[in-house]
């Protein structure tokens, strides 16, 4: 696949030490797998955006940047577009609400199905003139990243 960073993620091999020696086939955790993920999707990101030259309360560096997102809401897949990206989460326009609170998982890469799902909360849903602006927190959390992994 041509996806940005893919030979990074099948790198990422720990050593693990047993009583027979090391075994180099144990993968790293679910969470650093993610956290891979967003940096990958972030360099991507970085390439032709723009960003918010005073940050504000914020504070990591927001890239704008518009780019197609599949986001996964209680089951149900929707297309969606990526307004804005920071280490620590993104906002995205969709046509419906999400309520806040609502755990969502987001593939970053929409044309690569083998990637995995970032899980992420919903913190505001804000109605604008195209639908709703969508501000999400990434969680790292394992049992979400090993939810997002798995699927």
């Amino acid at each position: 696949s041509d996806s940005p960073c893919l030979q990074g993620h099948l790198n990422r091999i720990s050593k693990t030490e047993t009583m027979e020696g090391t075994d180099m086939r144990t993968i790293t955790g679910p969470s650093e797998l993610i956290r891979g993920e967003i940096d990958c999707f972030l360099q991507a990101a970085r390439r032709r955006s723009e960003y918010d030259p005073v940050p504000r309360r914020r504070t990591d560096r927001r890239y704008h940047r518009s780019w197609p997102l599949q986001v996964r809401i209680a089951g149900i897949e929707i297309s969606t577009a990526l307004h804005n990206a920071s280490r620590n989460g993104l906002a995205f326009l969709s046509a419906r609400p999400v309520n806040p609170g609502t755990i969502i998982f987001i593939n970053l890469f929409c044309h690569d199905d083998d990637r995995p799902r970032v899980p992420a909360v919903v913190r505001h849903a804000t109605h604008n003139d195209h639908g709703y602006l969508i501000g999400c927190e990434f969680l790292l959390e394992d049992y979400l990243c090993s939810q997002a992994v798995g699927q």
